[in-house]
Parts: C-alpha cells; sequence; structure tokens
C-alpha cells in the first residue's frame, strides 16, 4: 500500500511519468479502469529505473526480486518463495524465469551453503539484442508496448524444456508477460515469426496472430 502528499511539482512530475508510461488495451482486451492502468504503469515507471541502475553503486541487473526454488522444482513448473519466506506461486516463478540471472546455490542440510555459482544469464545480452532488432516490441496480438519496457518471454516453457534460442522468444510487456503465463494461455512461435496465442477458451483474444516486423 502506498500513500503520501505530493507537492504540486512533485505530483505533476509523477502523474506526466504515469502518463507517459500507460499502455493500450490490446484488441479485444477488457478494457482497464483509469485506476489499473496507473496501477500498471507505476510498476512499469519502477521496474524501467532498477533496470536502467547497473552503473550506480548498489546497482542491479534483473532480476530485482530474490527468488529461491529448487531447481527440480523449477523445471517441474513448481512455486518458489522470496528472501524473507513469501511463497511465489508456480505460474509467476516460471515468468521471472524466463528472464532473469540464475544463481547455482548447492546447500548441504537447511542452512550450510556448500557452493554459491556465478550469475548465468537466462537470456544473453547477444540474444537479446537480436530479439529486440527482430520483435521491436510486444508481441502479443494488438500489443504495441516498445521493446524498452518489455521482457524475454519463452514460448515453450523452461519447465517444458523450452530452449532459450530466437525461435523460442519474443518480447512480451509486463502486462502480457503475466497473462501467457496464467492456467489456460498458450502460444506458439512459427517458423516464419508469426505468433499465435490462445486464451483459455482456445480462442485468439484479438482473432489475429502477429508476425515479427
Amino acid at each position: 500500500m502506498l500513500d503520501g502528499d505530493l507537492d504540486p511539482e512533485g505530483g505533476q512530475t509523477v502523474a506526466t511519468a504515469l502518463r507517459l508510461a500507460e499502455s493500450r488495451d490490446a484488441e479485444g482486451e477488457p478494457a482497464r479502469l483509469p485506476t489499473e492502468r496507473r496501477a500498471d504503469a507505476l510498476v512499469d515507471v519502477c521496474r524501467f529505473f532498477l533496470d536502467h541502475q547497473q552503473n550506480c553503486v548498489g546497482g542491479r541487473h534483473r532480476p530485482h526480486l530474490n527468488v529461491v526454488v529448487n531447481a527440480n522444482d523449477l523445471l517441474r513448473g513448481g512455486s518458489g518463495r522470496f528472501i524473507d519466506g513469501s511463497p511465489l506461486d508456480g505460474p509467476s516463478t516460471q515468468r521471472l524465469a524466463c528472464d532473469a540471472a540464475l544463481h547455482r546455490v548447492v546447500v548441504g542440510g537447511r542452512s550450510a551453503i556448500l557452493d554459491y555459482g556465478r550469475a548465468t544469464r537466462t537470456i544473453p545480452a547477444p540474444l537479446w539484442n537480436a530479439l529486440v532488432v527482430r520483435d521491436e516490441h510486444c508481441r502479443f496480438p494488438g500489443c504495441d508496448r516498445p521493446s524498452v519496457w518489455c521482457e524475454g518471454h519463452h514460448v515453450r516453457w523452461v519447465s517444458d524444456g523450452g530452449p532459450t534460442r530466437l525461435d523460442n522468444l519474443v518480447l512480451a510487456c509486463s502486462r502480457h508477460h503475466h497473462r501467457l503465463h496464467q492456467p489456460g494461455w498458450a502460444a506458439t512461435l512459427a517458423e516464419d515469426g508469426t505468433l499465435e496465442v490462445t486464451d483459455p477458451t482456445r480462442q485468439a483474444p484479438s482473432g489475429c496472430s502477429l508476425a515479427s516486423a
């Protein structure tokens, strides 16, 4: 919960940033309330800020949330937990693993850490650059959110054996990346670059598919 008072200048700064960060609803999607659009924009602004702090003291690359998950559970689509012990459901764990830095931690029992490996990017920088050049924006049907607001999505999930290759990756904005990891949603990427998405009713959400630009 966020609550606070802003002076006129601060209020205008925040309002302008949220207005510029708001994304439109894709064709065929239920319209969000203005408060929902602003909430999504606030999350995107915060994520954008964190993504660009790698050269600052204390700055971090993605992810900005530390999640603990057993390796076998990750491959089976299982759930994880945050550092403070709060649970994280399976779909969210899988979504975060799509585009993150993974550390290998070997433990002995519940408290002894035997080895802590170097971070390994799920999507290496050269592959990410190629993905941005190919897709340019969120590939969810009807969405044109620019790549700067997007994450990498494994069309065939990592837990299903999906490889980290260009022919299994698409750009997805945060909102639609969440959606693609919800039960019942499915996506396929054809050899010609066409992405087809179906909702839990097995229908295309906007009645069309998108090919890469």
